[in-house]
């Protein structure tokens, strides 16, 4: 599971629960990372930022190419922002 979409998609869920410190760090770290389609998570967390102020189509926009790009299963990511609300 990639640590920056699940905090871009945490965002998405609940935008007041990170500052924009902790977006920025975010987006910082992943354009450190060496993970495969970094760049969809830079955009996506650039987005989210963006989407604290009510603009949340294009971070879903590029969360939706990391998918589909990645192959990776949504629904673990959903499952998992679940969890960690419990």
């Amino acid at each position: 599971m990639n640590p920056h979409i699940l905090f871009v998609m945490k965002l998405l869920d609940n935008p007041k629960q990170f500052t924009k410190e902790q977006v920025y760090a975010n987006r910082e770290t992943a354009s450190d990372a060496n993970v495969a389609y970094a760049i969809y998570v830079i955009l996506a967390a650039y987005n989210a930022d963006t989407s604290v102020y009510g603009d949340y189509e294009d971070a879903n926009f590029y969360l939706n190419k990391y998918f589909e790009v990645t192959g990776k299963d949504r629904k673990l990511y959903l499952d998992q922002i679940e969890a960690d609300k419990q």
